[in-house]
């Protein structure tokens, strides 16, 4: 989990029910944001939000299939929340490859994402052929990337 990251408990109920090796919480309601950001770690799922005024969202998960901030927001159907979750296998998948591009690294053969981030690196899983699910919510968390939204988040904890 990111540590600039407000959320709902519901969030980690619904990760933690899911079956996934790989789980990350998306948020389809990113464009009807009334705070726009720019560098959003934007998600490109096999399934998109169902966008109704009332639904009952039966689907337990989505796979991911691209991640990061260079996804065009027209090809971006979600916002990943900074939140996951990873099964015992999930993280030593997540863990054997760091080491991986660790070693490349330290042998002279850099690979382009070592030293990158969180998203870049389950990209690099995706492209490995592992599959990464989404939980996907709607709303119900905030991040606090400076003073306006520190304000913001207190405004919305005392209301």
């Amino acid at each position: 989990m990111y540590s600039d990251i407000l959320f709902d408990k519901e969030i980690i109920d619904k990760l933690l029910k899911s079956n996934g090796d790989i789980v990350l919480a998306v948020d389809g309601s990113y464009e009807q944001n009334k705070f726009p950001k720019k560098n959003l770690d934007l998600v490109t799922a096999k399934h998109s939000p169902i966008r109704e005024e009332r639904i009952m969202n039966l689907r337990q998960s989505n796979q991911v299939l691209r991640i990061g901030k260079n996804i065009p927001r027209v090809e971006a159907n979600y916002e990943f929340t900074g939140i996951a979750v990873l099964s015992k296998k999930g993280a030593e998948i997540l863990k054997s490859e760091y080491e991986k591009l660790k070693r490349g690294f330290e042998q002279g053969k850099p690979d382009r994402c070592f030293g990158c981030g969180f998203t870049d690196m389950i990209q690099k899983i995706i492209d490995l052929g592992y599959k990464v699910e989404a939980v996907e919510i709607n709303g119900g968390w905030t991040e606090i990337k400076n003073f306006e939204d520190y304000k913001r988040a207190c405004r919305l904890l005392t209301s």
